[in-house]
């Protein structure tokens, strides 16, 4: 592709230079970062200073660049960033109009976003073609709902849109990682970009707007009209950054195929959906750790529809505010990243369903766990590997009770079962998906339910906490009293009491 898509860089170079009036100091920091990252000057620019100083610092840097031999290479690699800008237009055709305030997104159908999330259930990940966007006008009438901004609060105004940036949604197919937690049925908003903050002192404010229709909201409300049951469908707000989005991304072979895409939002943050704030524990999951913490619901606020709002007009629109600054630590690199809002409509799944699934689907049988024990005994023997004892608890690592449904992944070759109910609930919380045994990361279409291990837990007595085990999977309790071959039953524990109410 042309460096100048029909222009020469040169033009366009000064066509930048003519509206550098309407950056901000982050807008500037954002340039410099793109001229020291490609080379533009012989020498790295500096990001700190006034605005005044940055400016100076860029127009010396692009006056240079323009003495450059290789002024069309360094400008195609700079100009992605110079258009995000506003500084330079993204036409095709050579022209270059001044920037407007006109918003121009696309959002997936609910048929293809369903389309997209079925095709990431499959076990064997496979590329998904990017989606047909229909335009944003399609979907709304009347006002211009789904607008937004990205602005430094109390930075000053200025000539042209300094304090406004327009979020940006290009068309290309974009999936977040499959959750048992909930299915997305339809976006409801614009992807909004976030651009970056370079400091713990760049104060970011990012606000956009969507409306909901009747029908949507009405699937939010409690299902049977009371508070205590829970809506069949939510409302989640989803983010990721730039480490993982890329709103060019269209063909397969790209960087990023923008698919199963990890939830991320800023390190520090708050964010606000009509004016009431969620919880910061909904948006922090693990320390530095992408895709641990799920999509928060938006319905917090009092009522049936949760603070949320429906119908036509421009005060019937829901509005969602992130304040954000980046905060990296001390002494490890600084990454400056972009990130994306999106809100989403997703059917719940409650855990006791996910679970009854799981019982009623992926249970493993006793005797084929034994038999795959067994085959493991005789190839050791091959080898001449001598098996010994393991010692095996029949409490949960996550809630120290006794096991009642135990599962582990497919893939886990440890005897050791988590409490089914229990892994999930904490996995509704913290999207780790680790296994509290061997600590591997599981899939979850993966959990299974070991027959072997629940046949261990109705032939031991309930004060029974562990089992010793043989590697041929005979087992016997702690003290002997039982074993596989003389197991636990409350007839034979209640025989036992009487015989000894008769020796008394």
């Amino acid at each position: 592709m042309s460096a100048t898509r029909g222009a020469s860089a040169l033009d366009e170079i000064d066509t930048a230079l003519s509206r550098l009036g309407w950056l901000t100091v982050p807008d500037f920091k954002e340039l410099i970062t793109a001229l020291n990252r490609y080379g533009a000057t012989a020498r790295s620019i500096s990001r700190q200073g006034k605005k005044a100083d940055l400016r100076m610092r860029v127009e010396g840097a692009l006056h240079g660049l323009k003495a450059a031999p290789a002024v069309s290479g360094v400008w195609a690699n700079v100009r992605p960033t110079a258009v995000t800008l506003r500084l330079v237009s993204g036409a095709s055709n050579g022209t270059t109009p001044a920037p407007t305030m006109t918003v121009s997104v696309s959002l997936p159908t609910p048929a293809t976003v369903r389309a997209s999330h079925s095709a990431s259930t499959s076990q064997t990940p496979t590329y998904v073609p990017p989606l047909a966007m229909p335009k944003l006008a399609a979907l709304y009438t009347g006002s211009k709902p789904g607008g937004g901004s990205v602005s430094a609060p109390g930075g000053s105004g200025g000539a042209g849109p300094s304090n406004a940036r327009l979020e940006v949604n290009p068309g290309p197919a974009f999936r977040f990682k499959p959750s048992p937690f909930f299915t997305v049925e339809e976006p409801v908003s614009i992807v909004h970009e976030c651009v970056e903050s370079y400091s713990a002192q760049d104060r970011r404010e990012a606000s956009f707007t969507f409306p909901l229709t009747s029908a949507q909201l009405a699937k939010l409300r409690p299902a049977s009209g009371s508070a205590s049951t829970p809506p069949t469908h939510q409302l989640r707000l989803f983010c990721t950054s730039s480490a993982f989005y890329d709103p060019s991304s269209r063909t397969q072979n790209a960087t990023k195929n923008n698919l199963d895409l990890p939830m991320e939002f800023p390190s520090t943050c708050e964010v606000f959906i009509n004016d009431t704030q969620l919880k910061s524990s909904l948006l922090k999951g693990m320390k530095r750790q992408p895709g641990t913490a799920p999509p928060p619901d938006l319905r917090v606020g009092n009522g049936s529809d949760g603070g949320l709002r429906a119908g036509a007009g421009a005060e019937n629109v829901n509005k969602v505010k992130m304040l954000y600054v980046n905060t990296t630590p001390a002494g490890t690199y600084a990454g400056f990243k972009k990130f994306y809002l999106v809100v989403q409509l997703v059917r719940a799944e409650r855990v006791t369903t996910l679970i009854e699934n799981i019982r009623d689907k992926q249970s493993v049988s006793a005797e084929e766990i034994r038999g795959k024990m067994r085959a493991s005994v005789a190839a050791s023997a091959d080898d001449d590997i001598i098996a010994g004892t393991l010692k095996l608890p029949l409490k949960c690592p996550l809630s120290f009770a006794r096991i009642a449904l135990p599962a582990r992944s497919r893939k886990c070759t440890h005897s050791q079962c988590f409490d089914c109910a229990s892994w999930f609930a904490v996995m509704e919380q913290t999207t780790t998906w680790l296994c509290p045994i061997c600590e591997n990361v599981l899939d979850w279409r993966e959990i299974i339910v070991d027959g072997f291990f629940a046949e261990i837990l109705r032939l031991t007595p309930p004060a029974a906490d562990d089992v010793l085990l043989e590697a041929d999977g005979t087992w016997r309790t702690i003290d002997g009293r039982y074993s596989s071959r003389n197991p636990y039953s409350a007839e034979k524990r209640r025989v036992e009491v009487i015989e000894l109410d008769l020796d008394d």
